[in-house]
């Protein structure tokens, strides 16, 4: 975790459009002007109406907002860590824990989204699954909540959380229901009433981009394309990168093999790639941090996988613990030297 604080803090505040106009609807509510963009025009601008009300109660004690909402980044990204840690231990699999924690922990997604909300939206999906697996019903429901107003497609976290809590405990499935609608229904109710609409304006405007190619969407390219050219990007930035979907894929067949319990995370992941390529979505970096959590845990599943199969095959006592150390090396040393690079580059442009 000391090496997320000692990136993330090194990285300048954001300047991404997208995070200075949650900004102003931060800075407008903390002057006692509502929750709006424009005085005297309520509309809802903003995708992160919690994030929104949370930088607001903040900056009265700490009133430079972009370096407020870095700082809330970085501590949200640090948390993700012993988090992942968590649902990949689960499985009595303490390997697979560490190696996972510690390819979140130097992470260039999270890195380049720092200043929005993506690293809190992680943390809390995360926190909804970790709870959910630790049989913590209530407190699972009240982070699927949260995660929702924190980002629309948080819709996704509570349908996927609901439907493994009534597979897994009749019981308790009414109750972190209703826990998730008293979070999320009146936040509805008041947006549709003082707003207007349920929906943010940019949902419409980034989704009608990706449809119509004549009004930028061509330019700025689709979400499936961009996950491909991302994949290319860091290959061509480290070729050591190729070990990461050679891993991912023999992790896939261990958890089908295996039966994980962390399948919830896996179904969240797999329903939100899938939303987001078939309404269009825009290819914002941002949009492709949520994806990396499952894809480390199958990674470092995948490691555990391989390094059993080599360890039968020697008499060396301390084999295990060893191969798999030499496979987390090989998979973070490209992931050091992107984030390396990127801080360069981003230190390069301020200061120019």
């Amino acid at each position: 975790m000391s090496a997320t604080l000692f990136f993330g803090f090194r990285q300048h505040a954001s300047s991404f459009d997208d995070a200075y106009i949650t900004y102003r609807y931060a800075r407008n509510i903390a002057m006692g002007r509502g929750f709006v963009y424009n005085v005297g025009e309520p509309v809802l601008g903003t995708t992160t109406p919690l994030y929104t009300l949370l930088l607001a109660g903040f900056s009265l004690i700490w009133s430079d907002l972009p370096l407020l909402s870095h700082s809330i980044g970085v501590l949200a990204w640090m948390l993700c860590v012993p988090i992942i840690y968590g649902i990949g231990q689960v499985e009595r699999c303490k390997a697979v824990g560490i190696v996972a924690a510690a390819f979140i922990a130097l992470n260039t997604l999270f890195l380049n989204t720092l200043g929005m909300e993506t690293t809190l939206y992680v943390l809390l999906a995360l926190s909804t699954f970790y709870l959910y697996l630790k049989d913590q019903a209530t407190w699972a429901a009240l982070c699927a909540g949260l995660t929702f107003l924190v980002r629309w497609d948080g819709i996704l976290v509570v349908g996927v959380f609901l439907f493994a809590e009534m597979l897994k405990r009749k019981d308790t499935f009414l109750r972190a229901s209703l826990v998730c609608a008293c979070i999320i229904v009146p936040w509805l109710v008041y947006s549709y009433v003082t707003l207007g609409s349920i929906f943010p304006n940019s949902f419409f405007a980034k989704v009608g981009q990706g449809w119509n190619q004549g009004v930028g969407g061509a330019e700025i390219g689709s979400f499936g394309r961009g996950l491909l050219l991302l994949a290319n990007s860091a290959y061509v930035e480290n070729h050591l990168f190729i070990l990461f979907p050679i891993f991912a894929v023999l992790g896939v067949f261990s958890v089908f093999r295996n039966r994980v319990q962390w399948w919830p995370l896996l179904l969240w992941t797999v329903t939100y790639l899938g939303g987001y390529i078939a309404l269009g979505v825009l290819r914002f970096g941002w949009y492709y941090t949520p994806l990396a959590p499952a894809f480390v845990l199958l990674t470092a599943e995948g490691i555990e996988t391989v390094t059993k199969s080599v360890s039968l095959r020697l008499v060396w006592s301390t084999r295990r613990a060893v191969f798999t150390t030499v496979f987390c090396v090989l998979c973070l040393v490209p992931n050091v030297d992107w984030l390396v690079e990127s801080q360069r580059t981003e230190m390069g442009i301020h200061c120019s």
